[in-house]
């Protein structure tokens, strides 16, 4: 039953793209055709977005919008990352808070160290892939009053004993000790 769907899938899309060889390349309504200029070059003009072209393959008028090309670039990113950052900042406050009581949790440290393991993620990744925007974008998205405060109990919680360096897992220690700085353990309560 499948392969006579996708099949029939195949060859309409085989027709689609027939009748675009036979009658020209696809052009939305309104779209500036592609006209060669004195030097012989045909300027850029975006190709149309998926739904569009699903639009005019129906005969209808394509409503959806065309793709912002001044849009910041990781903006689809975002939508993801935003909610990784709030999350992981909520579980990093609340690890800190509870990490000074006798019971010295795994489950405070583990949150901890998500919240490095993400911050550390995004700083590495926005720059990678969108250079040294991406790295400013990130930086500021890091640098909430929620990420200075988890930044400063970090630094007292380690201070004072009762964050251990090794309880993070080596890149995630590594991020902590360059955002707390350079700080002088006390007796470790917490192994």
């Amino acid at each position: 039953m499948w392969s006579k769907m996708l099949g029939a899938l195949a060859a309409a899309a085989l027709v689609a793209v027939g009748a675009g060889f036979a009658t020209g390349p696809m052009q939305l309504p309104g779209a500036p055709r592609r006209i060669a200029d004195e030097t012989g070059m045909r300027p850029f003009v975006p190709a149309p977005t998926f739904s569009q072209v699903q639009a005019q393959l129906r005969g209808e008028k394509a409503d959806a919008p065309t793709p912002d090309v001044n849009a910041a670039p990781w903006a689809r990113a975002e939508r993801n990352s935003q909610g990784v950052r709030t999350e992981a900042r909520e579980q990093a406050l609340r690890a800190l808070e509870d990490i000074a009581r006798p019971a010295c949790r795994r489950s405070d440290f583990e949150a901890l160290g998500y919240y490095f393991e993400q911050r550390g993620m995004q700083e590495r990744g926005y720059a990678a892939s969108w250079g040294q925007a991406g790295a400013q974008f990130i930086a500021q998205a890091w640098a909430t009053p929620e990420d200075l405060r988890i930044i400063e109990l970090t630094r007292e919680a380690y201070q004072a004993g009762w964050l251990a360096a090794d309880a993070l897992a080596r890149p995630h220690r590594e991020l902590m000790f360059r955002l707390i700085g350079n700080v002088k353990q006390s007796k470790l309560r917490c192994s």
